[in-house]
């Protein structure tokens, strides 16, 4: 029930604390993805190094546990979190390129941003904003805002 929702991200490393999203309230999010009928919020991002305990908030740009917070979540690859904490982890998920995420349930499609899906004779069999799906299982080139990546869909 948040207007704007800011993402910080931290891990301790001895006796300081390394920001990975920014100083609080972090980094606001304004690119959604659509998972099924469901409109999700996401963020990527790259440390530069793997953290060793990253931890992560979500918040509408204030302080406070519960009303304008979240309580301090562990930032977990993949996670797909609400207000109570992670609610599951995609494991079928690919990277198009550092700003968008591809998702494949079954012969669908989902990325944040424009799909063209391709088959092995190089012919379009379909093409969509934030998901396609293949006319049949096989092998396909997605094409994401202009990056391919190579695909099995069942």
């Amino acid at each position: 029930n948040w207007d704007k929702i800011y993402v910080y991200s931290w891990e301790y490393q001895g006796n300081s604390v390394t920001t990975l999203l920014g100083k609080w309230p972090g980094t606001r999010t304004t690119q959604t993805i659509t998972m099924g009928n469901t409109e999700y919020y996401t963020i990527t991002f790259d440390p530069g190094y793997t953290p060793f305990d990253p931890m992560i908030i979500f918040n509408d740009g204030q302080s406070g546990v519960g009303k304008h917070q979240t309580e301090d979540l562990v930032l977990v690859n993949n996670g797909i979190y609400n207000k109570d904490g992670l609610k599951e982890v995609y494991t079928n998920i690919e990277k198009c390129d550092s700003n968008e995420v591809v998702r494949v349930e079954n012969r669908t499609i989902y990325a944040s941003g424009n799909i063209a899906l391709y088959n092995m004779q190089g012919l379009l069999v379909a093409q969509g904003t934030s998901q396609v799906t293949a006319p049949s299982a096989g092998v396909y080139i997605a094409i994401c805002n202009s990056r391919a990546i190579k695909m099995s869909l069942q």
